[in-house]
């Protein structure tokens, strides 16, 4: 009977850590949560050039930056106008030049650029 007992407290904390482990992980693949990119800059970047509506900003020195659905929801009270009605975790890529250029956002789960905005003699922190 002793053994049984032990048997019991060993696995259910060990199933209950698994199923937790679980839920955890299809939150995150589902929210996009917690989720660190899986492609490098490079990779983010010869992405994006690779659209015809970037070729003419495609010389300028570009920054790539993950935004965490969490980020994201912050950014969108500070900037409505740039980051509403996107869902999920993006790549804000920036093509620029001084003051000047072209900021995008990218989907690289569907490998599509959701929104672009033309850079003029403002500053986005």
């Amino acid at each position: 009977m002793a053994e049984k007992k032990f048997i019991l407290l060993v696995f259910i904390p060990i199933s209950i850590v698994i199923a937790l482990a679980f839920y955890l992980s299809t939150f995150t693949q589902l929210t996009g949560r917690f989720i660190q990119p899986q492609l490098s800059n490079d990779e983010i970047i010869n992405k994006v050039k690779s659209f015809p509506e970037i070729s003419q900003y495609s010389s300028l020195p570009t920054m790539v930056k993950f935004i965490s659905l969490d980020e994201l929801n912050s950014l969108v009270k500070k900037y409505p106008v740039i980051y509403r009605n996107i869902s999920k975790a993006v790549y804000e890529v920036r093509f620029s030049s001084g003051n000047s250029g072209l900021l995008v956002l990218y989907d690289a789960d569907s490998d599509k650029i959701l929104k672009t905005f033309e850079i003029v003699g403002v500053s986005i922190s």
